[in-house]
């Protein structure tokens, strides 16, 4: 992004007039910046925060990042953050944050720890998920208030809360709701939505899917396995004439074994598999995300000092260097979101592959159950019952089928995809 472009976003200088009560004003173009040391001790920010937060350059300088804390916020949320911060890992969420002059201001954070502390860069979120999270932090907050729970006890209530909305880790609802909110601020802005975000929000939900079909699968193959024994049964009913039947179950019956081992082992080790190409899909899609607000953070903090005369609110900030520093951060988030997309790639390369071989088992697997029908058609004359087991056998195909090239349908859409981001990226 390039300053032109957020002039041309941006209003005239977001002077506004500030309420005495409510909401501290800022602009949906808006980004907040700020860095601390380890120790959680402000060094740098840029103008939007100062005016936002309502603070002079010269009480913010060394002064605790908490200084701008709320207390409407859930202690389990901090407790949530400086888990995965303190760790290593980035983290992404929704903030309450005051003011000065007792005003209030939600932000979504993505806070990402660095040598010498932290970076966090922040937008005003304006997505559909939004107001489910305000409602979820009022239940958090109600909970430590009346039940007393301890920052780490609420942290744990919130991730079960998150697990209830269909988000079973908080790096899931990390990535899904970073995204959201690009997305919806982009839309908001008349801003082209960012195809490399779509792609791979796309290929996550790809993947979840994945997940469920290859287990819906397995238990139809599982239903089959008194297909044999039915037709051992009919073959016994019927004596000499069944003995042709016979010798179809047996093939059935150890043809079909092999076809559940593989099945079994498709599944089974696809699981694991999948789930770690899920979340290697997340932390492509989380860590693109952020790439993506580096870059734009680092060309309004250039930018917002010069156009809106606003330098005041950042003295004793070195900008340059800040700029420097955001940029070499694009560079490492951009080059960690490329290694997470290729291992999540190479792992659905691979499940495509095993798919095709599952599905070249099961055809030889129907050509026996074809060899059953002709069979039947022999022994019409008969009150044999086969009649009722062949229909049973081409509805269990007839499913597999279906289940099967759904799987292979999400494994096909996932490389072309891929392809589409690695062309993209080039």
């Amino acid at each position: 992004m390039d300053g032109s472009l957020l002039l041309q976003t941006s209003s005239t200088d977001h002077l506004e007039t500030r309420p005495r009560t409510g909401e501290a004003p800022f602009g949906l173009d808006e980004l907040f910046f700020s860095r601390t040391d380890a120790r959680g001790v402000l060094q740098a920010w840029n103008a939007v925060f100062a005016r936002v937060a309502h603070h002079p350059p010269e009480r913010l300088k060394g002064a605790p990042h908490r200084i701008i804390r709320h207390e409407q916020m859930p202690k389990g949320v901090f407790w949530l953050m400086w888990e995965a911060i303190k760790s290593g890992q980035r983290f992404g969420g929704y903030v309450l944050n005051k003011s000065s002059d007792d005003l209030q201001y939600w932000v979504y954070a993505v806070v990402t720890p660095i040598a010498d502390g932290f970076t966090s860069v922040r937008l005003k979120p304006s997505s559909a998920l939004f107001p489910k999270v305000q409602a979820l932090y009022a239940q958090a907050l109600a909970a430590e208030r009346d039940e007393g729970l301890s920052p780490e006890a609420s942290g744990h209530r919130i991730l079960a809360a998150l697990a209830a909305m269909g988000y079973p880790t908080y790096a899931a609802f990390a990535s899904a709701s970073l995204g959201m909110e690009i997305t919806a601020r982009d839309a908001a802005l008349g801003r082209p939505l960012d195809r490399r975000i779509m792609l791979i929000s796309a290929m996550r939900e790809m993947v979840h899917d994945l997940v469920s079909e290859q287990q819906v699968l397995l238990t139809q193959m599982n239903a089959m396995r008194l297909v044999p024994v039915n037709m051992r049964i009919m073959a016994a009913r019927i004596e000499r004439a069944g003995g042709a039947l016979s010798a179809i179950s047996d093939n059935y019956r150890t043809l079909s074994a092999e076809v559940a081992e593989q099945l079994a082992i498709f599944v089974q080790d696809g699981t694991p598999e999948t789930t770690f190409t899920y979340r290697a899909m997340e932390r492509a899609l989380f860590l693109t995300a952020s790439a993506r607000l580096l870059v734009e953070a680092a060309d309004a903090f250039r930018v917002e000092t010069t156009t809106h005369a606003r330098a005041d609110l950042t003295s004793g900030v070195d900008i340059l260097q800040e700029v420097d520093r955001l940029n070499a951060l694009e560079e490492e988030t951009q080059a960690r979101a490329s290694e997470a997309f290729r291992n999540a790639n190479q792992r659905t390369i691979r499940r495509e592959s095993q798919a095709v071989n599952l599905g070249r088992a099961i055809l030889s697997l129907d050509s026996i159950r074809i060899m059953c029908r002709v069979e039947n058609e022999r022994l019409q004359d008969r009150e044999s019952g086969l009649s009722a087991v062949v229909s049973a056998l081409d509805g269990y195909h007839k499913d597999m089928a279906q289940k099967l090239e759904t799987i292979l349908g999400f494994t096909q859409n996932l490389r072309e995809h891929a392809q589409t981001l690695e062309a993209m990226r080039h």
